[in-house]
């Protein structure tokens, strides 16, 4: 299968830090292992080159991601329309975090398009969501193919599902409080599950972020958005438990 990765195997990108001085970082052992949703994204570990243009003998473990943009028309926290899409992606980043919003541990612009991100995998884990059943997502055709869950997925099956609903309602009302609706251009939400049966739920996109319409700020729309997210977990498991006899 070819891969378009969001950043290509050797490229130098150039981090500006403060107002001055300027990072170099050399892209390589680009992949997509473990990375869901439908925008182009890469994960790669970059070498921080010195004044020379040599590497330093640094690694940095990171997520590069093409900054899609939706609801240009609405801006959040610093975002200004005269921003390029990745600083508007960052500022949004900012926004969902400034609220209490779980989200990517880092994010840094690299240009007018793409944003290098924290890799939230680095010791291990997945992502699981709703790609858990989109057929086109690598893990539900290996899946498919095997009939056997990733350890992760196991861990998923063993966590207490009220726990991780609960977490979505809270995440969903710090957003709902503050006149936002979660993204949803990816998901909405995703369970990171570490090795160690460690968890987190917390939002990836920031593109499609946007305010809660006039017409939708009810408490039947409120709970009825708020139920749609936490069925996902029961569809989740759902998909997970067709394979548990390998459990």
């Amino acid at each position: 299968m070819t891969v378009n990765h969001a950043v290509e195997q050797g490229e130098i990108v150039v981090l500006k830090k403060g107002n001055t001085a300027r990072v170099q970082l050399k892209a390589t052992d680009l992949s997509v292992d473990g990375l869901t949703g439908a925008y182009r994204k890469s994960k790669a570990v970059f070498e921080p080159l010195r004044a020379d243009g040599e590497a330093s003998g640094h690694r940095i473990s990171t997520v590069v991601k093409i900054a899609d943009l939706d609801y240009v028309h609405h801006l959040f926290g610093d975002e200004r329309h005269d921003q390029t899409d990745a600083e508007r992606y960052y500022e949004r980043w900012k926004f969902l975090k400034s609220i209490g919003i779980p989200v990517v541990s880092s994010m840094r612009v690299i240009d007018d398009d793409r944003v290098l991100m924290g890799n939230m995998m680095v010791d291990g884990g997945q992502f699981i969501g709703k790609d858990t059943y989109w057929w086109c997502e690598p893990s539900k055709r290996k899946r498919e193919e095997t009939g056997r869950l990733t350890e992760e997925e196991k861990l998923f099956l063993n966590i207490d599902p009220t726990l991780i609903k609960e977490e979505i309602k809270r995440i969903f009302d710090i957003a709902w409080k503050n006149g936002v609706l979660l993204p949803d251009s990816d998901e909405e939400f995703t369970v990171l599950v570490k090795p160690t049966g460690e968890w987190t739920v917390m939002v990836k996109d920031c593109g499609t972020l946007r305010w809660i319409p006039e017409d939708m700020k009810n408490d039947h729309m409120r709970d009825s958005l708020r139920k749609g997210l936490t069925d996902r977990v029961d569809k989740i498991r759902n998909e997970l438990s067709r394979h548990n006899k390998h459990l």
